[in-house]
């Protein structure tokens, strides 16, 4: 009787897989050594990851907190002229003037400027308003 090749072959891997399945040898002190490094190298790295994404959420919130105390007095000074806050500073007159190809008369626009600094998390957050 003649045996063709690939029967030969598909019953060699068949016992080959069946019989790798069935051991119970187990894995070796090595190999698990060696996975259990890599895991925590792979749990060391999302830690890092998620530690220093949480400070830089806190960072943007505290300054974004910064910001809108700023532009809340900036918005005060601007409704009320005699506002006072250690925070703020109105400097004098400016005029800004405007003069382009397109207008043929300058616009002069009078106003006065309004800085207010602002601190968080040893930094400091500078805004300035032009108000006419």
């Amino acid at each position: 009787m003649f045996v063709n090749a690939t029967q030969t072959n598909d019953n060699f891997n068949r016992k080959r897989y069946s019989n790798f399945f069935k051991s119970n040898t187990g894995f070796a002190l090595t190999e698990i050594l060696v996975a259990l490094f890599l895991l925590v190298i792979i749990i060391t790295s999302f830690t890092t990851l998620f530690a220093s994404s949480y400070t830089g959420v806190f960072s943007a919130g505290h300054k974004s907190e910064a910001l809108f105390q700023g532009q809340n007095l900036i918005e005060n000074a601007i409704e009320d002229s005699d506002f006072v806050n250690a925070k703020v500073t109105r400097e004098g007159e400016y005029i800004i003037t405007l003069d382009n190809d397109d207008i043929t008369t300058p616009v002069t626009v009078k106003g006065s400027k309004i800085t207010v600094i602002e601190d968080y998390e040893d930094k400091i957050i500078t805004l300035t308003s032009f108000v006419p």
